[in-house]
């Protein structure tokens, strides 16, 4: 546990440092990066620019740059008194497409980080808890796993009593021993609705044989399938269930 707070606190500190900066030539406005791919980004600041503007995007640390791309606006809206700008990457180096990889995966630790999200892992094999809570600790969420659905109610109820149950991520295995994961996991999506729960498929490829025999499910819970990759995983633990 003491790893993986020490291993949060540097991410915070990491994304503190991070400056991302677009450059339109004559002027340079700082923003922050909501996200990032390997074809444009998502930013938000202070500052509207105009649909069509091209600009390079300037993503670096205090001792170096991490990133230069070359890059146009592509939309703008305004939520909450700041301007949210999506860009589109005119082009990337082969030379930058593994800075670009690297950065892609240290902005999702960072945001993972910052938000300090308890992760659930509900599952009876002892190599699958071990996988998926690896790649959570990794992405800097607060893993934690149990082999059971009686363990699982039982954390789960002192996260209620604890005020961090709010934004919980719930990763339930579907072959779940006398209880089936898809009931167990439309249970806590019924009863726990500011938790997110999330059917995890082992070596299920299509998500609708899941739900084979309770299409209501297929509406309370998302699914993951492998590979349980930093960026598939990440994008639960920052959506806000019900919209918080």
């Amino acid at each position: 546990m003491t790893a993986g707070n020490d291993r949060r606190r540097s991410l915070r500190s990491e994304a503190r440092d991070l400056s991302v900066m677009l450059d339109y030539g004559f002027e340079s406005e700082a923003y922050r990066c909501e996200n990032i791919s390997a074809t444009g980004a998502a930013l938000s600041g202070p500052l509207g620019v105009g649909v069509g503007r091209r600009a390079r995007l300037c993503v670096s640390v205090p001792d170096r740059v991490l990133l230069s791309l070359r890059a146009r606006v592509v939309a703008l809206r305004r939520i909450d008194g700041r301007d949210h700008v999506a860009i589109e990457f005119e082009g990337v180096p082969p030379s930058d497409k593994l800075a670009l990889t690297r950065l892609c995966v240290h902005l999702l630790r960072c945001r993972v980080a910052e938000e300090s999200r308890l992760a659930l892992v509900v599952d009876r094999s002892p190599w699958v808890r071990a996988g998926l809570c690896g790649v959570l600790g990794f992405i800097g969420a607060r893993p934690v796993a149990v082999a059971s659905a009686l363990e699982a109610i039982t954390r789960l109820d002192e996260a209620l009593h604890s005020d961090e149950l709010r934004g919980t991520t719930v990763f339930v295995g579907r072959p779940m021993g006398s209880v089936n994961g898809v009931e167990l996991g439309t249970f806590l999506a019924d009863e726990l609705p500011v938790a997110q729960c999330v059917l995890v498929l082992d070596e299920v490829a299509d998500p609708s044989d899941a739900f084979a025999r309770d299409p209501r499910a297929a509406q309370r819970l998302a699914t993951v399938g492998k590979p349980w990759t930093p960026s598939r995983l990440a994008r639960f633990l920052l959506t806000r269930p019900g919209g918080l």
